[in-house]
């Protein structure tokens, strides 16, 4: 039942298609009814007093806000999303509000919600397959040799066709980007503001954007989009722009610890470039990876390559990581006694819900289920496998063999969004013009990809900058803050050939980030794929209980696919499902409201923490 109550929220059924309404049904505008509109009542938290709460349809704390400086009449309001996909909106907005809005100087309200599948919201939860030697082959994905490969295919193959099961596919349709973007128009829409959308993403939030953009042109007031995905690349390409700064992103490790040396960076030599360190590195790393070395953790257990890759992955997500890194690389080098730090390779963020409720792994695979039911149908044999294997390592030395998880896992999935925008993602004229952000040195999303995002929208600008690592705050920078402050408040785009610098060094920046930190909590989501958690993290997270993962019994003949450009006729019985209306009959009934409020009620009376999760939650039953 919990699943039943965190899934009443934006829930929209529908695909779009070309064909004719079924009987009982019109074309409609996609608009929600015209009465409708977000109330919003306090519901201050201790990471967030001025947190308020608004529900678009009744029993769900679906939206969160942080209202503008209280001296702004009639503030318009700006809906973000950190990434994932898999970031709470939610958790994003209480912790990192005071970001974005001295970022927008404090002119508007900072909404967000959790998109579909994510904590609140439809959680997503079909559950690992175990291998055939029965360990988590998450834990050991690789793929350096023949067996490996043979091993991946195998293994992605099960878990394509588990996620494919009808307990599962019928949640697996609903999560896709096309109707998160319609998700967020009704939110606009519900506003009653002035009906146009104002939009800030960062990482997969940029693919959520240029969807929403190239879906709603018309209505594009303000947009960032700040560490992009080549939209085009991501829905039907092969996704290997990912990793187009990979490698440069590992020297520029490098160059940054010869030129601070040591204590700052542990693998720093005098006398030594940085080419020269990584060099030396590769030589290292490849003998780990063709189990030339052993390198064994401070319990005398080893230490996997897959553990070594994804945490230098990680520190070149985030510099405020190098050094800690650069420390655990020369003990693991020098075969020293050392003390290795997991929380290197966890995810900067935690958003479920179901963590709080003790059931640490309710929405596993959802990262897959929402890529993977956006991307177009790549089916992969072995030797495809072989084939894309070799050209993602042509383009990356270092995280070819890493991100190219998204296509082998991609080629397995079973279920597709039941809408899947197809773009195209060329000529689109917005109503106003797009800002996209994007670094030098972003592992995972690229600055080519920002210019082939802006190069289909018309007007749009890049704003370049030279920090380190994943989206634009990850180091401080006076010149990005100022350009994306005047982009907001008046709408002034950055000159063509604009670059911004940060402020300090990556050296000066790992003391100086923890206190900026601490006051802005802000931190962008990563993306990396599910092989990239914490390997002893993922061991030891308890499977969901079967009460949670077990969705409802459903045949074809139930669920109507209703395109999303109809409505229900007046007088039919028939309910609309489609282009932002809300329409949950298809998947709850008035029964399983009063079940999932009993279940939320009975949740509420046992618990006596301070979790906000709870505090926004519980507040609706006194």
């Amino acid at each position: 039942m919990v699943w039943i109550l965190l899934a009443l929220t934006l829930c929209v059924v529908g695909y779009v298609t070309g064909e004719d309404c079924p009987p009982g049904y019109a074309r409609h505008t996609g608009t929600i009814e015209k009465n409708k509109s977000i109330q919003w009542k306090k519901c201050p938290v201790k990471e967030e007093p001025a947190l308020e709460c608004g529900e678009l349809y009744p029993y769900t704390p679906s939206l969160v806000r942080v209202p503008a400086n209280s001296t702004v009449a009639n503030a318009k309001s700006i809906v973000t999303n950190p990434g994932g996909p898999g970031g709470s909106g939610v958790n994003d907005t209480i912790n990192g509000a005071t970001w974005y809005q001295e970022r927008s100087g404090g002119l508007y309200n900072i909404i967000s919600f959790d998109p579909r599948g994510v904590g609140l919201t439809i959680p997503y939860g079909c559950p690992n397959t175990e291998s055939d030697s029965g360990l988590n082959f998450e834990l050991s994905l690789t793929y350096n040799n023949a067996k490996g490969l043979q091993d991946a295919y195998t293994y992605l193959t099960k878990q394509g066709l588990r996620c494919g099961e009808s307990d599962y596919k019928v949640d697996g349709q609903l999560i896709g980007t096309a109707f998160v973007a319609r998700d967020i128009n009704a939110i606009f829409e519900a506003l009653n503001e002035d009906g146009l959308i104002r939009y800030w993403g960062s990482s997969y939030g940029t693919l959520l954007g240029d969807t929403l953009a190239a879906m709603f042109p018309e209505k594009i007031d303000r947009m960032v989009l700040d560490g992009n995905i080549n939209p085009a690349d991501y829905y039907h390409g092969t996704y290997e722009e990912t990793v187009h700064d990979t490698d440069a992103c590992l020297l520029n490790f490098f160059e940054a610890c010869a030129e601070a040396g040591q204590p700052f960076c542990a693998l720093a030599k005098k006398g030594y470039s940085g080419q020269e360190l990584q060099e030396m590195f590769y030589n290292w790393f490849d003998n780990v990876k063709n189990s030339t070395y052993t390198v064994e953790g401070p319990d005398g257990s080893a230490i996997s390559y897959p553990q070594l890759l994804n945490q230098m992955l990680n520190a070149l997500y985030d510099p405020s990581k190098w050094i800690s890194t650069a420390n655990d690389f020369a003990s693991y080098v020098e075969n020293k006694t050392f003390s290795m730090s997991l929380d290197h390779e966890k995810r900067d963020f935690d958003p479920m819900v179901a963590v709080e409720l003790g059931i640490e792994n309710l929405t596993p695979n959802l990262l897959w289920g929402v890529t993977c039911g956006d991307w177009d149908d790549i089916p992969g044999t072995l030797q495809d496998y072989q084939r894309w294997l070799e050209m993602y390592e042509s383009l990356s030395r270092f995280g070819g063999d890493r991100m190219i998880e998204y296509l082998f896992r991609c080629s397995k999935w079973e279920v597709n969004a039941k809408e899947q925008y197809d773009g195209p993602f060329t000529n689109i004229k917005t109503r106003s013009p797009i800002l996209y952000v994007n670094g030098h040195f972003d592992p995972v999303t690229p600055l080519i990809s920002a210019q082939n995002a802006s190069s289909g929208f018309v007007n749009s600008r890049v704003l370049q900058h030279t920090s380190t690592g994943h989206c634009s705050d990850r180091q401080l920078s006076k010149c990005l803050d100022e350009k994306v402050s005047a982009y907001w408040i008046s709408g002034t785009l950055p000159d063509a050939d604009e670059i911004c610098h940060p402020d300090h060094s990556v050296a000066e920046d790992a003391f100086i980030l923890p206190a900026a930190s601490s006051r802005l909590k802000r931190g962008t989501n990563f993306d990396y794929p599910v092989a990239f958690y914490s390997p002893v993290a993922s061991s030891t997270q308890p499977q969901a209980p079967s009460r949670v993962l077990t969705k409802r019994t459903s045949t074809e003949s139930e669920l109507i696919l209703i395109p999303a450009t109809c409505t229900a006729e007046p007088g039919t019985g028939s309910t609309s499902s489609g282009s932002g209306s809300h329409s949950g009959s298809e998947i709850l009934s008035e029964a399983d409201v009063q079940r999932g409020l009993s279940d939320l009620k009975d949740i509420c009376n046992g618990y006596t923490g301070d979790k906000w999760f709870f505090q926004l939650l519980c507040a609706k039953f006194g």
